[in-house]
């Protein structure tokens, strides 16, 4: 059976301890070398133009193009919004559109802070959004997929499937990717909204499927999958401990953390371990990647840099909580927004770090919890408290 505790990581992973004195450790688990994946393959087209995703791209990578905040980072503006937040703010065409527990979905002018619109859902919004073309599509726990204008929050249509949808929808070969707390990931038109396929999974669904040269990846409870994406054919299942956490593919390779306190580096193709490194906890945030170097984070308040070819530790950085939020790299420079999932309330920072020796170069405190991600882009930062504050942050 599952832990209690185990169980409040898991959630907090799926959204999206103090420090420990256990040394992490590098375990070589395989000869398969890493520099197999630097080669090129033939890419499949993707149809959809530049959709705005969950951690930046298809591949759930973290990595943005936007220019480094220069610190003192200065609030341009902030706005109170509902309490509650577990959904990650997304930045589209001048707009920021944020969901909340309570329901209620935004969409504010960024330079402003200006409200545009609310849509209020049927239910709890966990779910991150996605955009393409003008229209944004977000999951409800009632199992509602919406699917609203962007440029006045109006439905355009809205799919019931089986159970909550917690994880972030994935939009990618003319298709919506989503799955739901009842273990299933879909398949749906983007032309005509019906279910093209869908997949039984061990567990839950709830941490973000990503995809790569046609093939996707999630976990479901105890089980990592790779699907075809057209058709849902399983090329392969991982099993290992209790859960898998959140995970980026990068060049034929995931990087993904286990209940087993081990980070991993997994051979997309055939899921054989490249690399694991002993983290000494679990409850993982997503990985970021950048160049060669992966961050990632756990309940021991230490975010981790390590080398992604041979997964050796770069430097890590102990924060003032749990690294359980998901980091985002851009212009160098790691973002770091840090928040328990044990109810102990209070302000937070944000961190700003060089990303190629883990410094500290500016942080900023915010009202409460940092659960989401912040959003980067047009030479800001925007930052969503737990409490529902939402601050603007930009150049002095």
């Amino acid at each position: 059976m599952i832990s209690r505790s185990t169980c409040i990581i898991l959630i907090s992973m799926l959204l999206s301890a103090c420090g420990s004195n256990i040394p992490p450790k590098i375990n070589a688990t395989t000869t398969e070398s890493i520099t197999l994946f630097s080669s090129e393959a033939t890419q499949i087209p993707i149809p959809n133009s530049n959709p705005v995703l969950y951690r930046g791209d298809l591949g759930r990578t973290g990595n943005f193009d936007a220019e480094y905040i220069l610190p003192p980072a200065t609030v341009q503006w902030e706005y109170k919004f509902a309490a509650s937040v577990h959904g990650a703010p997304m930045l589209a065409g001048g707009t920021l559109f944020v969901p909340s527990v309570a329901g209620r979905f935004a969409a504010l002018d960024i330079t402003n802070g200006e409200k545009l619109w609310e849509f209020t859902a049927s239910g709890k919004l966990f779910s991150s959004p996605a955009i393409v073309d003008d229209a944004v599509y977000v999951g409800n726990e009632n199992g509602y997929l919406y699917v609203l204008d962007t440029t006045n929050g109006n439905e355009l249509w809205s799919l019931k499937l089986d159970s909550g949808l917690w994880s972030a929808p994935l939009i990618a070969e003319d298709m919506i990717f989503m799955g739901s707390q009842n273990g299933t990931l879909y398949a749906i038109d983007l032309s005509n909204q019906d279910i093209r396929w869908q997949f039984k999974a061990q567990g839950w669904v709830v941490s973000p499927p990503a995809w790569e040269n046609g093939m996707l990846f999630f976990s479901g409870g105890a089980s990592m999958y790779a699907l075809d994406a057209q058709t849902g054919t399983k090329l392969w299942e991982k099993s290992s401990g209790e859960f898998w956490g959140p995970l980026s593919v990068v060049d034929r390779v995931i990087y993904v953390g286990n209940d087993d306190n081990s980070f991993y580096a997994l051979n997309a193709y055939t899921s054989a371990a490249l690399w694991s490194f002993d983290a000494g906890d679990d409850g993982w945030s997503a990985p970021a990647v950048m160049d060669q170097t992966v961050f990632f984070g756990n309940r021991l308040n230490r975010l981790f840099a390590l080398d992604t070819q041979n997964g050796e530790l770069r430097w890590d950085f102990e924060t003032e909580d749990w690294v359980t939020t998901d980091p985002v790299v851009a212009d160098d420079i790691v973002y770091l927004a840090v928040g328990n999932h044990d109810n102990r309330e209070g302000p937070r920072p944000l961190y700003a770090l060089d990303a190629e020796t883990g410094e500290e170069l500016w942080k900023f405190m915010a009202d409460g919890r940092l659960l989401t991600p912040p959003a980067v882009g047009d030479n800001k930062l925007f930052v969503v408290s737990f409490p529902g504050t939402i601050y603007a942050l930009t150049n002095p």
